[in-house]
Order: C-alpha cells, then sequence, then structure tokens
C-alpha cells in the first residue's frame, strides 16, 4: 500500500499534493555554498516529479557539498521515509538534520475528538530545541521545547489501530494539553521512528540564537 492508499483506506481527505507539500515544506534560511540551495531546488523538484533515485543524487551532493547544512538532510529523511521506504535510512539522516540545528519532519494527522474522526493534517517537527506542529489550514498549530514536553509516547487505545502517538505538553501556568497524531502512512514503524527521533534529540544540545 503507498501513502495516497494508506490515506483514503480510511477515507481522510488528504491535503492537496501531499509529497510535493512534504518536499517543499523544508527549505534553507541562511547563507551556504553558492551550489548548496540550487541543489536543494532540484531535489525538490524531483521529488515532484516523482523522481526519488534523482532526488537522492541531487540531495545527496548538497549533503557532501555543505556538511554542516541541515536542509539536505532533512530532505534526505522524507526521500526515504516516504518515497523509498528505507527507515533506516531515513532515520540516520533525521539525525544528522537534527544534529546540524534542522529538524526531522514527518507527516501527520491531528486528531479533534478522541476518534480520529474529525481531524487536520500537518508537519510535525522534531529538533533540538523541542517540538513543533503546523497544522495545513493555520490552526491547532503548538510549539513545544523539550523542557515542557511531558510524554511523547504511543497511544494504548485512542488512535491505537492507526499507530497513534501522543504528545502532552505543560504550558507556562503549568497546564497540560494532549496532541494525539497518527502517522501519514498509518504504519507502526513510522511511529517508532518519530518515538526514537524524539529520544534521540533530547540528546542533543540546543543551538543558541
Amino acid at each position: 500500500m503507498n501513502c495516497e492508499d494508506a490515506v483514503l483506506s480510511h477515507n481522510w481527505r488528504a491535503h492537496g499534493n501531499t509529497r510535493q507539500d512534504l518536499a517543499q515544506n523544508t527549505s534553507p534560511s541562511d547563507a551556504w555554498a553558492p551550489e548548496y540551495e540550487p541543489l536543494l531546488k532540484q531535489g525538490m523538484e524531483a521529488l515532484w516529479r516523482n523522481e526519488p533515485d534523482k532526488a537522492e543524487r541531487l540531495l545527496t551532493k548538497a549533503a557532501d557539498l555543505e556538511p554542516s547544512g541541515p536542509y539536505a538532510f532533512s530532505l534526505l529523511g522524507i526521500t526515504y521515509l516516504y518515497w523509498k521506504d528505507q527507515l533506516g535510512a531515513a532515520e540516520y539522516c533525521m539525525r544528522e538534520a537534527i544534529k546540524r540545528g534542522g529538524s526531522a519532519v514527518f507527516r501527520v494527522f491531528h486528531d479533534h475528538d478522541g476518534l480520529f474522526v474529525r481531524n487536520c493534517t500537518g508537519y510535525l517537527h522534531i529538533s533540538a530545541d523541542g517540538v513543533a506542529f503546523q497544522a495545513d489550514d493555520g490552526q491547532h498549530t503548538f510549539t513545544a521545547d523539550h523542557n515542557s514536553i511531558r510524554e511523547f509516547l504511543p497511544n494504548e487505545f485512542v488512535g491505537s489501530e492507526y499507530a497513534a502517538f501522543h504528545v502532552k505538553v505543560r504550558d507556562s501556568q503549568k497546564k497540560t494539553k494532549n496532541y494525539n497524531f497518527a502517522p501519514w502512512t498509518n504504519r507502526h514503524a513510522e511511529k517508532e521512528l518519530a518515538l526514537r527521533v524524539c529520544r534521540f534529540a533530547l540528546t542533543i544540545q540546543p543551538s543558541t540564537p
């Protein structure tokens, strides 16, 4: 079952061209080697055309060209997870992105009613600074540093059939809020990958502004 089929099998409506959205969601914001950003753009364009092998070559070249840059590794993580189904390679690249001050990006469903009947789609970013969810519609968005995260664990009941997990966050008023997510692919392997990446991110010193 491919990614689109995994979404449609539960009658959940995907947001636009999800693979294009994934590729476009990670982009550079700093000055790197002159060829770095063009290679990232070419790699993203290859993903839009559903050419993951070409994207892999271009993004690997970008990573070799600018070893300190996180963006090629973030995009390689997305490529390996959602296009090439190579979870080991995806995890390696996600860790490398986090080490360099970037983030691992996961496409997720956010539950609204405890049943995943009402939900929205968006991107979950995991970095050394914390966890952030960016909803496609701009709502239900949050950012939490690792000190405010009380739990990042699999769900035993809510959405367990969709490989759901939750992030429990405590705010400045010491109130807790629970966010339930399900991997875009509904695969337990992707859920476990997100959990491992979050545990790894806790071991990395956050970047200083």
